[in-house]
């Protein structure tokens, strides 16, 4: 009995097998589907989704630090360019991995950097003093920036601020030491640079702590020269009310009202200023 139950299994095993050999041979090929686990291959077009959208090369996180902060750039270089886009948390980074704050930029840097424009022997200070915000230029001088460097055209972080009319900068910066009196290799204060740009907050700050408002650049212009040029009336009336003399005149004998012109408001106001 038991062989025969044994023979009987043998036939039903056979006869399964023969009937899977003709289902192959007789359908076309790919109509028989095996069944996939649902979860697999949701994992599996994840991962080639992933792999399409991360470039070659690298991790996600790679890609973000070379969009973000390029490595191919020098560290002081990308110091700069943190302080000129106001990217603190850069500037820390790279001040902690021992950067030096105040190095400065090379003749090669000032024609190989377009973006931002930087002028031999710049330092951070003075990009984040012309380009970006109060609490990069603190984050800078809580660093250890010196208020007064001084690059090849002996400009300072103060200038830098003053001429653009930076006035939270140049709060900052004074607060910090930064000399009011200094003059560049043209003789320009930064209450000139200010004066001649219409910065007329950034003036007023700069006469308080102590800028001499009748100082003289290398053509014996004054800051109410450059002010009176340029039609700033605000800056004109900051200047005069911080003592500037109506009445001086350059190294060709120009002064303040010749530079005004002979009629419109400015004129009219340094006229009365300087006594009809």
């Amino acid at each position: 009995m038991n062989n025969l139950k044994g023979h009987l299994v043998l036939i039903g095993v056979a006869a399964l097998g023969v009937a899977l050999i003709l289902v192959a041979i007789l359908l076309p090929p790919g109509e028989i589907e095996v069944p996939e686990d649902p979860n697999q291959s949701q994992q599996q077009t994840e991962q080639q989704g992933e792999s399409r959208a991360l470039p070659t090369g690298g991790t996600g996180s790679d890609a973000e630090r070379r969009t973000i902060e390029p490595t191919d750039d020098p560290a002081h270089v990308r110091l700069m360019r943190a302080a000129s886009a106001g990217d603190t948390r850069t500037i820390a980074g790279l001040v902690g991995m021992g950067v030096a704050v105040d190095t400065t930029a090379s003749d090669e840097d000032a024609r190989t950097v377009l973006m931002p424009p930087l002028e031999i022997g710049m330092t951070a200070l003075m990009l984040a003093a012309r380009d970006s915000d109060q609490a990069t230029v603190t984050a800078l001088l809580e660093a250890g920036a010196d208020p007064n460097a001084i690059s090849q055209s002996g400009s300072t972080p103060l200038m830098f601020a003053a001429q653009r009319g930076q006035t939270d900068q140049v709060v900052a910066l004074l607060g910090a030491g930064a000399d009011p009196t200094r003059s560049d290799a043209e003789g320009r204060t930064a209450l000139m640079l200010a004066a001649r740009s219409g910065a007329h907050e950034a003036a007023s700050l700069l006469i308080e702590a102590g800028a001499d408002a009748d100082a003289t650049d290398r053509d014996g212009a004054t800051a109410l020269m450059h002010a009176a040029g340029g039609q700033h009336m605000e800056a004109v009336l900051v200047l005069l009310g911080g003592g500037a003399d109506p009445l001086a005149v350059d190294s060709r004998g120009r002064g303040a009202l010749d530079r005004a012109g002979e009629s419109g408001p400015v004129a009219e106001i340094l006229r009365e200023a300087a006594g009809g």
